[in-house]
């Protein structure tokens, strides 16, 4: 499903769907945890850091993925902005 649409779908120009439900969450709470993981050939990378071998289990979710406390819309875009720099990176290093 090469070039689909589903980073843009997601992201945008950092107006996409997980930014404005993220800013739609910070007009309800005033922080939340975020992580950034990308799921490549079977394999789950983190974003925010140089794990690129994660496990899924279904009591937990991603194990040992980072994360990050965020209070602000600004800040989640932040996370995003890095991720996507990494998610190249990652996404060459998991094809080989």
């Amino acid at each position: 499903q090469t070039g689909t649409g589903k980073t843009h779908t997601m992201l945008g120009a950092m107006d996409g769907l997980i930014p404005r439900c993220m800013g739609a969450l910070f007009e309800r709470v005033d922080g939340a945890r975020v992580s950034y993981v990308e799921i490549h050939n079977e394999r789950v990378a983190d974003l925010l850091s140089d794990r690129t071998s994660l496990d899924i289990r279904d009591d937990c979710g991603v194990v040992g993925a980072e994360v990050v406390d965020v209070s602000s819309l600004d800040e989640v875009l932040d996370v995003l902005r890095l991720g996507a720099e990494r998610r190249a990176i990652a996404s060459t290093d998991l094809n080989e």
